[in-house]
């Protein structure tokens, strides 16, 4: 099990592994915030949640009636499964809700995402993370306390969600990994672990609390990479290999008593499996 090491120095590394995790690029003040993607008012909104908030006002993506949302959920059902996360998709969907298809960049000008393409790969993802909040009630049983069962439904159900557009999804996946877009896609994967943490029932009220979450996005990635190449009927073989690291995550987590040593590991291996979705396509 490794040497326990005194509970004043376990304090120091834990303070410690937490501003490594602060100080790296792209993580500012991501393990310091969970936050979650809601559907509220007809709006998908980003909400504080849980343990150190640092209490930033809710953050708007899409407004429901608005343009770009009806373009983009559009886009994303009818059209990428066919054309992928292209301009063409976003075209098509414009042209079938009877809109001016010379304005997809006016349309999204404003957006924080930088591009049309961008935002319809990153509105993907967030639906998807607020199908799967509203999805909670048929997938597990909270009075079953069994948190493992929980993450393994919860994680299967992601993604199956890609299934519809998996031919184009390294498409996405090599844009997401792209310098200027790095900081949305580690957000964004780091909201996913958190709501799908929340959702199984995870209650972590120390440094638990992180380490757990990286070792989800981490396991979450691997299985989207190993899901690119399943030739498994229905994706059996994805869903073993996610199960089995899921099953992995408490003997793992026993085993590195030094918690800055467990913590930087999940980073750094976190960091090369994102940069790797580029040339896995």
């Amino acid at each position: 099990m490794g040497l326990k090491f005194p509970a004043f120095l376990q304090k120091q590394q834990q303070l410690a592994a937490v501003a490594a995790v602060a100080a790296l690029p792209g993580f500012s003040g991501m393990a310091l915030r969970p936050v979650s993607c809601v559907l509220s008012k007809n709006k998908l909104v980003q909400t504080k949640r849980g343990y150190f908030s640092l209490q930033h006002p809710n953050e708007e993506y899409f407004n429901k009636e608005s343009i770009q949302f009806k373009i983009l959920e559009k886009a994303i059902k009818n059209y990428v499964p066919i054309y992928g996360f292209t301009e063409k998709s976003i075209t098509e969907s414009l042209r079938s809700l009877n809109y001016d298809t010379d304005n997809i960049s006016t349309l999204f000008n404003f957006s924080k995402y930088g591009s049309p393409i961008n935002s319809l790969i990153y509105f993907n993802l967030c639906e998807k993370r607020n199908l799967l909040s509203l999805d909670k009630d048929q997938l597990i049983d909270l009075n079953f306390k069994n948190e493992t069962l929980n993450l393994k439904k919860l994680l299967q159900k992601r993604l199956e969600m890609n299934k519809p557009i998996l031919s184009h999804y390294h498409e996405a996946l090599a844009l997401m990994i792209l310098p200027s877009n790095l900081n949305h896609s580690i957000d964004e994967l780091q909201n996913l672990t958190d709501e799908i943490c929340y959702l199984a029932g995870d209650n972590s009220n120390d440094f638990k609390w992180y380490t757990k979450r990286f070792s989800i996005a981490s396991i979450y990635i691997q299985s989207e990479l190993y899901m690119l190449k399943d030739k498994s009927q229905d994706f059996e073989d994805t869903m073993s290999f996610m199960n089995y690291k899921i099953d992995e995550i408490d003997k793992l987590g026993e085993a590195y008593n030094n918690v800055e040593e467990w913590t930087l590991f999940n980073l750094i291996s976190l960091i090369n499996l994102i940069k790797s979705q580029s040339v896995k396509g």
